[in-house]
């Protein structure tokens, strides 16, 4: 088998051991993670949906084999010398009128309970 086949028949075999909680949900014997409630139980059908699409979604590392990915970088690549690092931004203040938004109070007509609301006092950038 190759790496790919061998993942997934540890990921299936995983799966069925991450069918939980004991008791509501158990693998079938194809290894399927299902509802152990009867099936006249009110409850059946949203337990069979959640054993069927969430209890074992989340395989932790099957079998303890994470995966994970990997690059490889061109051997033209370079990162940026130390000696020769990027400059840092400097913050700088908006001008004071491009905020400068008239704010009026509306009737309790339109604005309800808020409309004697306390409008924020402007600040200066400094």
């Amino acid at each position: 088998m190759n790496g790919y086949a061998d993942f997934k028949t540890d990921y299936d075999l995983s799966k069925a051991t991450e069918c939980a909680p004991a008791g509501f949900c158990a693998p079938n014997d194809s290894k399927v993670c299902t509802c152990q409630l009867d099936s006249g139980d009110p409850l059946f059908n949203d337990c069979q949906y959640v054993c069927s699409n969430w209890a074992n979604k989340d395989v932790k590392c099957p079998n303890d084999k994470c995966f994970g990915f990997s690059i490889k970088m061109s051997s033209k690549f370079e990162t940026i010398p130390k000696a020769e690092p990027r400059p840092q931004a400097t913050p700088v203040c908006f001008p004071n009128d491009i905020f400068n938004i008239s704010v009026t109070n509306v009737g309790a007509d339109l604005a309800g309970v808020c409309s004697s609301a306390v409008i924020p006092a402007f600040q200066e950038c400094k």
